[in-house]
């Protein structure tokens, strides 16, 4: 038999007007990708299934929830159902933010079903709470709906419990990852389990992957399986100059212009037309900057990252003469032909802990510019 859908799964939707405070006018991202979801369910005739960060914060700007509310109303209008556990940004242990509008039910407590399969959700747990949550999921779900970060799953960090101490179900659907993936892990009692991720729907971080889907669970020739469906989402590009001439060249040859006139961006809803440029370079080329402002001319949202050039300085002490300087910090103050290089240095030599001191000198520079 052909693919039959069962329903729709997406996560980590992060509601909010603009995920970036220094690029007020890169907006709507979320908000887009959300209203694509939801004209997929409408025509696909589908429910949908939200794993958690529908909105980006424990307390969710106003228009966010009133635009969740208009969303989740078109769907019921069409006589499906939004249904939802919270994740870790947007948890209210009394009244989830998704229920204010009244039209979006809560998957925790309840039992669903999909095409005859069970469907369990758990809202996110902290860790020494989840093992108490997992023991609780009814024998006889089939899918799990969880929002947590899992040792399976997360090369680095905390983690806040393991795959294989899920007693019950063999699919897990979790949010929490910006990243699509699909893992098969195996249980403690043998049994496998396969770890679907949809990843976010839009860029939450310029390091992400702009390309964004969504999950559609189905039943195919009787086995249940996932296929994603893309959605529209903004465009990033990104250059790397370690040299002036490479951003010379670049410059020459116009590879902006190309990028500004990419054939894809003319398909993108008007409200996230526009990309992101992402543009590594290093600091010591004169006015990089400036350079590449001027041709990108208003064309991108431009996301500087200026690399730090270290250069090694040996320094014998046994050479200095005796007496010249009483401290470092000294040194420094009688050296300085500059009074902010002098500050900048004190600032360093009074850290408590100077890497992590020179880390948020170099994000302040970045801001700088």
């Amino acid at each position: 038999m052909p693919f039959q859908p069962l329903f729709v799964f997406a996560a980590d939707l992060h509601l909010q007007p603009n995920a970036w405070v220094k690029h007020p006018t890169l907006s709507g991202d979320a908000y887009e990708s959300f209203r694509q979801i939801v004209d997929y369910c409408i025509a696909a005739g589908q429910n949908l299934v939200l794993g958690g960060d529908i909105f980006d914060k424990k307390r969710p700007d106003p228009h966010s929830v009133r635009f969740f509310g208009q969303q989740c109303a078109r769907m019921l209008e069409a006589d499906h159902v939004v249904t939802f556990v919270q994740g870790d940004h947007d948890y209210h242990p009394h009244v989830p933010w998704p229920t204010v509008s009244g039209m979006a039910v809560p998957l925790v407590g309840m039992s669903q079903t999909a095409g005859g399969y069970n469907v369990h959700g758990i809202d996110w747990t902290p860790r020494d709470q989840l093992s108490e949550a997992l023991v609780a999921v009814p024998e006889g779900t089939d899918f799990l709906i969880t929002h947590q970060a899992w040792s399976e799953l997360q090369g680095i960090g905390q983690v806040e419990g393991s795959v294989a101490n899920i007693l019950h179900a063999n699919f897990l659907l979790t949010g929490d990852y910006h990243v699509s993936l699909q893992k098969r892990v195996t249980a403690e009692d043998g049994r496998e389990i396969l770890v679907i991720s949809p990843g976010s729907t839009c860029m939450q971080s310029v390091d992400e992957r702009y390309e964004k889907s969504f999950i559609v669970v189905g039943v195919e020739n009787g086995e249940i399986c996932f296929e994603r469906e893309p959605l529209l989402t903004r465009m990033k590009f990104e250059l790397t100059y370690n040299t002036e001439q490479e951003l010379i060249e670049d410059l020459a040859r116009g590879v902006m212009d190309g990028f500004a006139n990419d054939e894809r961006l003319p398909q993108l809803p008007e409200s996230i037309r526009k990309p992101i440029l992402r543009v590594t370079f290093n600091d010591e080329i004169p006015d990089a900057f400036d350079r590449i402002e001027a041709a990108a001319s208003n064309r991108f949202h431009i996301f500087p990252n200026p690399q730090r050039i270290v250069d090694d300085v040996d320094v014998s002490f046994d050479e200095a003469p005796e007496g010249a300087f009483d401290t470092l910090l000294d040194a420094c103050r009688r050296l300085a032909t500059d009074e902010d290089h002098y500050n900048l240095a004190a600032r360093l030599l009074r850290a408590e802990d100077p890497t992590v001191e020179l880390e948020t000198m170099f994000d302040d520079f970045r801001e700088s510019l």
